[in-house]
């Protein structure tokens, strides 16, 4: 009986629904990342990724539906570091001047010009104090004062000098010569006071001649000496 049955060809089969993802190997949310695939279920085959827009770099970009990028891929922020980064320009290295006999004569001068404008100005105030309490300038020389005087102005001057160095870290005649100590305010007066015996001498000073960074007695001591002002 069952041998004669044959289907109605215009009966209609009912509609049954089934979930999205049955049968396409995907299950929602396994590991906590959408459209992830399955355990057990086997992937698209690789003809699924596109090919880039770009057929000079011979690289792949996965489909975005897989969920995975392409691991051969470069990360987004190292593309971004790249391309937005620009490289540092190269620093060329600031050349100080050598030291030569110019830079021995630079600071001779540099003193020279320094006691002669001292030495003017405690003059001047000396001859004008004279002359206001009416006293004869001759006075000084016949009185044997005049070696005295010369001393006080030398003192004059070195205290004025030491003043500006530990200030300003230069003095009128350095400043004019493009001279200048880069060196702690204590070691400038130290070398300030080492000066003294150090041109007492003379040995101090006619060693800057033969040294080969042109150091003085008192520079050597305190490791410190007038140097070239850099113009960046």
């Amino acid at each position: 009986m069952h041998s004669d049955f044959k289907p109605n060809p215009n009966h209609k089969k009912p509609v049954s629904f089934q979930p999205l993802h049955s049968g396409l190997g995907f299950h929602p949310f396994p590991d906590g990342l959408p459209y992830s695939a399955q355990k057990g279920q086997n992937l698209p085959s690789p003809s699924a990724t596109r090919t880039n827009s770009n057929p000079s770099q011979g690289r792949t970009e996965s489909s975005p539906l897989l969920g995975r990028p392409d691991p051969a891929l470069p990360p987004i922020k190292k593309l971004l570091q790249d391309t937005t980064t620009p490289s540092p320009a190269p620093q060329k290295p600031i050349q100080t001047p050598a030291l030569t006999l110019s830079y021995s004569l630079s600071r001779s001068l540099a003193y020279l010009l320094d006691l002669f404008i001292h030495s003017s100005l405690m003059c001047s105030v000396i001859a004008l104090t004279l002359w206001f309490n009416e006293i004869d300038l001759r006075i000084l020389v016949d009185s044997g004062m005049l070696p005295v005087a010369t001393l006080f102005l030398v003192a004059f001057n070195w205290f004025l000098v030491m003043l500006q160095e530990v200030v300003f870290r230069t003095s009128l005649g350095k400043s004019v010569f493009r001279l200048s100590l880069p060196t702690s305010r204590l070691r400038i007066l130290c070398r300030a006071i080492l000066f003294v015996p150090s041109a007492a001498l003379g040995v101090g000073i006619i060693l800057g001649l033969f040294n080969p960074r042109k150091r003085c007695l008192h520079d050597l001591i305190v490791n410190a000496q007038p140097t070239w002002m850099t113009i960046l």
